[in-house]
């Protein structure tokens, strides 16, 4: 055993500077097979020795260096020669194993490929080159559970893209690098198991319809009742700014904070926030838009089941003036066109399923991806769905069995061991766990 815990080599030598430990090795034993012949080491002859350096784990707050004088051996019975077999070195890199281990657990710390490419002396091409080595690795051995509950929601980086969930579990599947009807279905067909999805809750976007109807024709289509209560927001916060635009410089003054008082619920506002809601609905335009927003939250949050919904909704639609008719445009032709994907929801009553959970992920995914400074798509997929213990995994259960005796009866237990419920089960990347990091701060620790 030597300094660098390399049984399989002699130190020579050992230099250093500001920035570098040099270490002089070369290989402990002579090779003992021909790697093309077979032959034994006897008829095997040293021919010269070339000089290769590889790059090793840092030490002391130093870069390390391993300068190895590499044989060149020649075999006597084929004439052929070869270098001898270097171990605990990597066939790809010229770097140790065990510093290529080092560099894939910095990376998935967050750590930028430019901050471990100066701390470990290879250019940040190599950093890169491990890294997609490492997500093509783990890519193979991902395996997430077909979800009963399917999310399809659209996130905006510097693009827009298309993320898979799994609703009822709250896990991130898998992200797509665009939304088009192609790549959804392209995506949904290579699914394991697919008669597994019950229910696919989506945003109201074509193109995830068509790739549903395409793929899963029987499967029911759920629109989130967020995207569809939002226009609802949107409608009256534009009565709101075309009321606000009427009146004087000192009627305006009077309406400070009237944007969060008028788009919160009711039940969320402070004393001085109801003030601010009182004054505001003094103007009766203002007055029929909140009602008429509150009402359709009211609908979602009441209905026990699609008759009473579709019923409510007429209501609804019976109270717009030709005044405000235009406002909440946006929401009657969403309801004309998504009405069977929108009244959907309600026929999952009592347990209603909604992507709510999943809002979050635009926030989350647009601060990792601030955070990383700007990372390519298939970068930052992989240190979204690859980071160590954010998965949510089920492990595989010992289930104890009352003592018995007999061949017969142990092989019964040994086969039946193998099912189901001894299967490792990957749902994806938790949301929660996803989140927790980011607030404390340890999905991106190199941030100085």
């Amino acid at each position: 055993m030597n300094a660098l815990n390399l049984p399989a080599y002699v130190v020579l030598d050992t230099q250093q500077d500001e920035h570098d430990l040099h270490f002089f090795l070369e290989t402990a034993g002579m090779p003992s097979i021909c790697p093309c012949c077979g032959s034994i080491k006897g008829d095997l002859v040293g021919y010269g020795r070339n000089m290769q350096i590889f790059m090793d784990t840092p030490m002391y707050g130093k870069r390390v260096g391993l300068h190895i004088y590499r044989r060149r051996m020649k075999c006597r019975d084929c004439n052929s020669t070869f270098l001898e077999p270097l171990r605990d070195m990597h066939d790809g890199h010229r770097a140790t194993r065990r510093l290529i281990t080092y560099i894939e657990k910095r990376v998935m710390l967050k750590e930028t490929f430019a901050r471990i490419a100066a701390d470990v002396g290879l250019s940040e091409w190599t950093i890169r080159s491990i890294f997609a080595e490492f997500a093509a690795r783990e890519q193979k051995n991902y395996h997430p559970v077909t979800p009963r509950f399917l999310g399809i929601e659209a996130h905006l980086f510097r693009h827009y893209r298309c993320v898979i969930t799994d609703v009822e579990k709250r896990t991130i599947i898998d992200l797509l690098e665009n939304r088009s009807a192609i790549s959804v279905a392209n995506y949904l067909r290579k699914m394991p198991n697919r008669k597994r999805i019950e229910i696919v809750c989506m945003d109201m976007w074509q193109p995830y319809r068509d790739a549903v109807r395409a793929v899963f024709p029987e499967t029911k289509i759920v629109i989130d009742k967020f995207h569809v209560v939002r226009y609802a927001s949107q409608g009256m916060d534009a009565v709101r700014k075309v009321v606000k635009k009427t009146l004087t410089e000192k009627q305006r003054r009077a309406f400070k904070h009237d944007r969060y008082a008028l788009l919160s619920r009711p039940k969320n506002l402070t004393v001085h926030q109801q003030l601010a809601l009182g004054h505001c609905l003094t103007y009766p335009p203002l007055k029929l838009a909140y009602e008429l927003k509150e009402s359709l939250y009211g609908l979602f949050d009441n209905s026990p089941n699609r008759k009473v919904a579709e019923q409510e909704y007429d209501s609804w639609l019976k109270r717009l003036t030709h005044q405000i008719e235009p406002y909440f445009e946006p929401l009657t032709k969403a309801m004309e066109n998504w009405h069977e994907e929108i009244f959907s929801y309600f026929d999952l009553m009592p347990n209603p399923v909604t992507n709510a959970y999943t809002e979050c992920l635009n926030g989350i995914i647009k601060k990792i991806n601030r955070d990383g400074r700007g990372y390519k798509f298939d970068v930052l997929r992989a240190k979204i769905l690859f980071s160590e213990g954010t998965h949510k995994v089920i492990t595989p259960k010992f289930n104890r069995r009352p003592a018995s005796s007999g061949i017969a009866n142990m092989m019964e237990m040994l086969i039946s061991d193998v099912g189901a419920d001894y299967q490792i089960r990957d749902y994806g990347v938790d949301m929660y766990t996803l989140l927790h990091l980011l607030e404390e701060g340890l999905f991106f620790p190199d941030q100085h």
